[in-house]
């Protein structure tokens, strides 16, 4: 999120003078680390739901793997 607003200030700070070349310059940049920043945070709630999911799944797989082993020992 710190990205987010560093680009926000940036494009405020320097609207004023700025030659138009450069401002579309720094538009484009700014708009790759908004992208990137998204994408980060859209991996980063995906592997949280895996995450959860694996939670889920573990008990149930325990449970299996301890049935197993003691029908192995009996």
């Amino acid at each position: 999120m710190h990205t987010q607003q560093l680009v926000l200030v940036l494009r405020n700070l320097l609207d004023g003078d700025m030659k138009e070349a450069f401002k579309e310059k720094l538009m484009v940049v700014g708009d790759l680390i908004l992208h990137i920043s998204d994408e980060h945070s859209a991996k980063n709630a995906a592997a949280k739901k895996a995450n959860k999911s694996l939670e889920d799944v573990n008990p149930v797989i325990d449970s299996i793997a301890s049935r197993l082993r003691k029908r192995n020992i009996g």
